[in-house]
């Protein structure tokens, strides 16, 4: 992993097209969430427009000027770190004297200037696209206590495109019983940005890494890649604890808001995963088999792993799976695009019930 050098440049910014771009390809209820709360109750809109519809009415809304560039980018930023990823939470345990320094802004600049980190101290995110993942930026807020580290990384992604596929003609064999063909499958090749966050909420001593979706190498490999630049100025290796997971898994059945859909562990003596959920049941301690399997892993068990759908505010479920097989690999997964409040809160919640 590398650190990115920054500029003044305004072209580092996204273009007024691409924050489109970007925000359309967000879940629909979010966007219309988000774009509301820019409007105010006079103009706001309504539930039942689609999604093509909505965006074309945001189009219309920026040519008239009801909406500014400026608050586009900013819903983007918005949404830009939350869902779609894996979470590893840590507690902190380092001195009061030491939160205080990193309270004060004067100090946390004078800190970056001497690890020679000053081009990502409170920088803007910059248009460029990185190859491999990137320390490019920090978000330091003195008033709420929290800073924020960013990676960025380009992304390839392979869509199919059955409509494009090729057939060349085919050749029959000698005999007329065979014959070979060559068939060329489309893809759509496209490229974007991903971005992977770590964030230090000093005044109540919590930090979690937030990583994006991977498909080529571990979660845990990108974790410890993070964790090595942030050693440079932050002393994560001996101040940071990861919050275990085990607990709160063990406890499912004692939370009675959650909405446990399924549930999975894996023996010490048999070495056998086994399922012991399925389905969407409300409760899945209501079965006695899966009773017996809770009873036999919160004895004795070193992989488990659940699923659950976590209420926010009574009004929905936050689909969210939690990965305790390994000690040193202890995460949550978020497997939708979500409000930033809404994944806050969630985490909350989880932080609540793993002590």
């Amino acid at each position: 992993m590398s650190n990115a050098n920054s500029t003044d440049s305004s072209d580092q910014f996204p273009s007024d097209e691409r924050n489109l771009l970007s925000l359309f390809s967000r879940k629909k209820d979010l966007i219309l969430t988000l774009v509301n709360k820019r409007l105010g109750d006079d103009d706001t809109i309504q539930k039942s427009i689609s999604k093509p519809d909505l965006q074309s009415l945001v189009e219309e809304l920026l040519e008239k000027g009801t909406l500014q560039p400026a608050d586009i980018a900013a819903i983007v930023t918005q949404l830009q770190g939350w869902g779609r990823q894996q979470i590893y939470l840590y507690r902190v345990t380092i001195g009061e004297s030491e939160i205080q320094s990193w309270l004060d802004i004067d100090w946390v600049k004078a800190h970056f200037e001497q690890k020679g980190l000053t081009d990502i101290f409170n920088c803007a995110r910059p248009l460029d696209n990185f190859e491999e993942l990137t320390l490019f930026a920090t978000e330091y807020s003195q008033d709420n206590g929290r800073i924020r580290f960013k990676w960025a990384e380009e992304i390839g992604t392979l869509e199919r495109r059955p409509d494009d596929d090729i057939k060349k003609p085919f050749t029959l064999s000698d005999d007329g019983t065979s014959y070979e063909r060559m068939v060329y499958h489309a893809y759509l090749e496209s490229y974007a940005t991903d971005i992977s966050t770590f964030e230090w909420d000093i005044r109540n001593k919590d930090a979690m890494f937030m990583i994006r979706k991977q498909s080529n190498r571990s979660y845990k490999d990108v974790r410890d890649g993070m964790i090595s630049d942030l050693g440079k100025v932050v002393p994560i290796k001996q101040y940071f604890e990861p919050v275990a997971l085990r607990k709160l898994l063990r406890n499912l059945d004692d939370i009675e808001e959650v909405n446990k859909r399924r549930l999975r562990y894996k023996s010490t003596h048999s070495g056998a995963t086994i399922t012991v959920s399925s389905g969407n049941q409300q409760d899945v301690f209501d079965d006695a088999v899966i009773q017996q399997a809770h009873k036999n892993f919160v004895s004795d068990t070193d992989r488990l792993g659940g699923t659950v759908g976590w209420p926010v505010n009574g009004r929905k479920d936050v689909g969210v799976y939690i990965y305790a097989r390994e000690s040193l690999d202890q995460r949550i997964g978020i497997g939708a695009q979500e409000l930033e409040e809404d994944i806050r809160s969630v985490l909350q919640d989880i932080r609540r019930y793993s002590t």
